[in-house]
């Protein structure tokens, strides 16, 4: 098994780690100790700990029968219709009906996120033609200037942490580059969950367009100063707007 383990490159152990124990679990009888298969499984190395945790919980899955898929499509549909509202038809019986494995589910899922989506920038064009990309270019630039300034201020807290790592005999310096690593690709999966969260909740907003308002200024000034002026009978002074013949202009408000 040593040697099995051994054979693979870093790149290939981390692409099919999961297969092999995938390949030995199913190869275990039911009635067969599940710990005597994982400590065949010998070794330190962290290769040879990866995979005996992965075997254990694969062997103790088929095992104990456990319904993991059943347990997660319990809580699935009421995750993605927290992102999306636009999926909230999604049930664990449907979801079950539509698909029979891990690749299934996830295909379905990515079609019906596109639809919403497409139904989504459909809603939004109506109301300003372009205005889903200039929301997208929005939520975008300032998820990024947002988490990029904290992830910076996160970097400073941990230079001044890993220092006291070198007691224990760890070197500061990789301490830091995987700290910073590990923040860096949570920071970038953030951005990602707030960007696809906002494109789906955020609703357009109609206001006046400025050459409106500032005429509309003006006209207020007059009338205060005394150079205009009206009654009840008398039409609205030049530069009143009624706001419901005004230009709408959209702009996005995001939620957050």
């Amino acid at each position: 098994m040593l040697s099995a383990i051994s054979f693979f490159t870093d790149n290939e152990w981390n692409t099919s780690s999961e297969e092999v124990a995938k390949s030995i679990a199913c190869r275990v009888p039911k009635d067969m100790n599940c710990l005597r298969t994982v400590e065949s499984i010998s070794g330190v190395d962290a290769r040879s700990k990866q995979l005996r945790r992965a075997v254990a919980f694969r062997i103790l899955i088929a095992c104990l029968d456990i319904k993991v898929a059943h347990i997660f499509l319990q809580f699935l549909p009421e995750y993605a219709s927290m992102y999306c509202y636009l999926l909230n038809d999604l049930t664990p019986d449907l979801l079950a009906s539509k698909c029979s494995s891990y690749e299934e589910l996830r295909d379905y899922l990515h079609l019906r996120g596109r639809e919403a989506y497409l139904q989504k920038k459909d809603t939004v064009e109506k109301q300003a033609p372009g205005l889903m990309k200039e929301a997208e270019r929005f939520l975008v630039l300032s998820n990024i200037d947002r988490l990029w300034k904290e992830h910076l201020q996160a970097l400073k807290f941990v230079q001044q942490a890993v220092g006291l790592r070198g007691y224990a005999q760890r070197d500061p310096l990789i301490e830091y580059k995987l700290e910073g690593y590990n923040l860096f690709i949570e920071m970038m999966a953030q951005i990602r969950r707030n960007v696809i969260y906002s494109v789906y909740q955020f609703q357009p907003v109609l206001v006046k367009d400025e050459e409106q308002r500032q005429q509309r200024k003006k006209s207020g000034n007059s009338v205060a100063n005394g150079r205009g002026g009206s009654d009840g009978n008398d039409p609205d002074p030049v530069g009143i707007v009624d706001s419901s013949s005004s230009t709408p202009v959209a702009r996005p408000q995001a939620t957050s």
